[in-house]
């Protein structure tokens, strides 16, 4: 990723700029260094804004552990992070309300249980 691109995610603005002619947009980037929360709250900033009245679509990657702990976890189960992924909550109820609004939005929570129970088949 080109680190001016990569250092836009953080600006609301900048990420507007960039989708304002995109088709659709997938969000699957995370930080090493902390910044996630901001990163992912500006691309969902800029999404919904930009994308608002349209029928472009948002990908958004999270992670299973927005759910808590369980053992029959769905996509209608209730958010309940624990506090290491809890900045996640806000992010996860705007595009849950985007959605129920008509707004097309597919959010994705792999679980990384594939890195713990087996390897991965090229």
């Amino acid at each position: 990723v080109d680190a001016a691109l990569a250092g836009a995610l953080g600006y609301t603005t900048a990420v507007a700029t960039l989708l304002a002619d995109a088709d659709a947009a997938v969000h699957a980037a995370a930080a090493s260094d902390g910044s996630s929360p901001t990163i992912d709250a500006s691309v969902v900033d800029a999404v919904l804004a930009t994308f608002d009245g349209t029928a472009r679509p948002f990908v958004h990657t999270s992670g299973i552990w927005v759910y808590g702990n369980g053992d029959a976890i769905d996509e209608d189960s209730s958010l309940d992070p624990p506090a290491i992924v809890a900045w996640r909550l806000p992010i996860e109820e705007r595009l849950l309300a985007a959605t129920a609004q008509g707004r097309w939005t597919l959010r994705i929570e792999p679980s990384g249980a594939e890195k713990v129970m087996g390897r991965s088949e090229p």
